[in-house]
């Protein structure tokens, strides 16, 4: 299915990205960048997830970045009412709405703004309250995503070389993209280590993985402290133990809990029969 014809009603909006990190994890035919994201608030509630973005170094997903272009619904004009903007927001999840004048856009109109307006008036009244923010059509994904956490928005304008107004991105668009990718549809485990920050590398992360037969399926980074970095892996499953005490040997702290877990095992067993001994 066409990521166009996506359920428009099921759009997903991040408020704030306040915090960014990116990872590069190459692989045979794509590289997978993550965006690590924290804070996202929308007036229903605060979220905490991660972006991924897998694009295939046969570059059709690059080039394919306008076939996500909407311009099925049109943008609002100055001389539309605020009762109409209003409408556009009850029926379509969005955060902001662009608005154009005489064909030329002049800004994106808020929902939490427009229900603070008259209904009466017109958008003309207010537009000099409207956002200006915009993507061009040729940008890379990179540069869309980094416009979508600065605006705090799920609905991104774009303009073509010559300014003119040609759609807009929606977010749920890339999100529904996302679901498909390797990282999350791949059969895998997750591990979770930590290890002081000076001292880790992906690299090396990598080489543990790898030297027990496995692939390295993502990663990103889940926490920072002053002297520690938290990283998440997600492992294709196969020798999963054998790469969980090859991490501690290499000093890393596993945080997550595993059923395959030797070491864990072990000392269960050694905690038990101590307390069977102190009971005698």
């Amino acid at each position: 299915m066409s990521l166009a014809t996506c359920n428009k009603l099921g759009t997903f909006p991040p408020l704030a990205f306040l915090k960014v990190a990116i990872l590069f994890i190459l692989t045979d035919n794509f590289v997978i960048i993550i965006f690590i994201c924290t804070k996202i608030a929308n007036k229903k509630g605060l979220f905490c997830i991660f972006y991924l973005i897998c694009i295939s170094f046969h570059s059709t997903f690059m080039d394919n970045i306008t076939d996500f272009i909407n311009n099925q619904v049109k943008p609002l004009q100055v001389n539309n009412s605020v009762d109409e903007a209003t409408t556009i927001f009850s029926d379509l999840n969005y955060t902001h709405f662009p608005v154009l004048e005489n064909e030329v856009f002049i800004g994106s109109i808020s929902e939490e703004e427009v229900y603070i307006y008259p209904n009466s008036d017109l958008i003309n009244d207010h537009k000099l309250n409207l956002h200006r923010f915009f993507v061009r059509e040729n940008m890379n994904w990179f540069d869309v995503f980094e416009e979508f956490s600065k605006n705090h928005t799920n609905l991104l304008p774009i303009l073509n070389d010559k300014n003119q107004y040609i759609g807009f991105y929606e977010l749920d668009d890339v999100l529904h993209f996302l679901n498909e990718t390797i990282f999350i549809k791949e059969n895998g485990g997750i591990v979770v280590v930590e290890k002081e920050s000076t001292e880790y590398t992906f690299s090396q992360i990598c080489q543990i993985v790898e030297s027990n037969e496995a692939k390295v399926l993502g990663a990103f980074i889940s926490n920072v402290t002053d002297n520690t970095t938290q990283i998440t892996i997600k492992i294709s499953q196969h020798n999963f133990n054998e790469i969980i005490q090859t991490f501690r040997r290499y000093n890393y702290t596993i945080l997550s809990e595993h059923q395959e877990d030797s070491y864990l095992a072990g000392l269960k067993e050694r905690s038990d029969y101590l307390d069977k001994y102190l009971n005698i």
